[in-house]
């Protein structure tokens, strides 16, 4: 398999997805890939004819000094990083910037909800999974009772390149 070379990691800015973020900027270092972080945000339109004001601007802004906080980290260990913001469904903007930016691997967060909470909430790593022509890395934040896992420390098994957590 050929080593790979542009790594796209989609980010909610959660627990989740800083693992994913790590693991990807990881990866991205031992590949000497390029790396781009993406958010997508999506605004919901009200059923009812009710007014309300969506702050769009104010939505796309947070958005993006979310961003740019995510990646600022990471531009010693990925000095080429680069934070895409996108507007719309997260799962079909993952896809669309994996195109955009040639993206031989996509990195994703996902929460592990099962049965009726995944139904009604939806899984964007599954929908990625299901639809991407490219790998998708799905990767689970797991923490073990009594154990912390550490911020930017991911073990590897050196065998398989199984990614782990660094325990403290």
């Amino acid at each position: 398999m050929a080593p790979f070379r542009n790594i796209l990691v989609a980010t909610d800015f959660g627990p989740t997805s800083e693992q994913a973020v790590e693991l990807a900027a990881d990866l991205a270092t031992i590949f000497d890939a390029k790396l781009s972080v993406m958010h997508a945000y999506a605004i919901a339109v009200p059923i009812y004819p009710i007014a309300l004001t969506v702050d769009v601007d104010g939505v796309a802004e947070a958005a993006k000094e979310a961003m740019d906080k995510a990646i600022g980290g990471l531009r010693l260990r990925c000095p080429g990083v680069r934070g895409v913001v996108r507007h719309g469904d997260a799962a079909h903007e993952i896809l669309e910037e994996a195109e955009s930016c040639n993206a031989d691997l996509i990195v994703v967060g996902t929460h592990g909800h099962r049965g009726l909470s995944r139904v009604l909430l939806g899984s964007v790593a599954e929908k990625v999974v299901r639809l991407s022509t490219i790998p998708v890395l799905c990767v689970r934040a797991r923490t073990l009772e009594g154990a912390e896992l550490l911020p930017g420390k991911v073990d590897y098994d050196e065998d398989e390149m199984v990614p782990g957590a660094a325990l403290a």
